[in-house]
């Protein structure tokens, strides 16, 4: 089993992989600039595997800014928190799907 953390800035991104499966625990980054930590460390090495899941922890845009930047049905099942219950917490979950909508990603199954 091999973990990486890459240099994503602000942003939250943690990859659990073998050869055989793969686990990312947030996908985001805090800007461009760093969108090529995520693909020279982490995408490189998860291409191969036979199963990947994704983590989002919580609704923050840098914890999952990145899924409109794979190809669609990259991740074989998707983990999402339950939805929050505080109003203002409730517009990060909105702005979640509205991301994923407006940008056309169809990275979620």
């Amino acid at each position: 089993m091999r973990i990486v953390v890459p240099d994503v800035g602000h942003g939250n991104c943690v990859s659990i992989f073998n050869d055989e499966a793969s686990l990312i625990v947030d996908c985001g980054a805090e800007n461009n600039d760093k969108v090529e930590s995520f693909f020279n460390f982490v995408e490189l090495k998860l291409k191969n595997s036979k199963k990947r899941e994704l983590i989002i922890t919580h609704y923050h845009f840098d914890h999952y800014n990145l899924l409109s930047k794979l190809p669609p049905s990259y991740f074989e099942r998707v983990y999402l928190p339950k939805l929050p219950l505080k109003e203002r917490r409730q517009r990060q979950y909105v702005n979640f799907w509205l991301y994923l909508l407006l940008q056309g990603s169809r990275t979620i199954p």
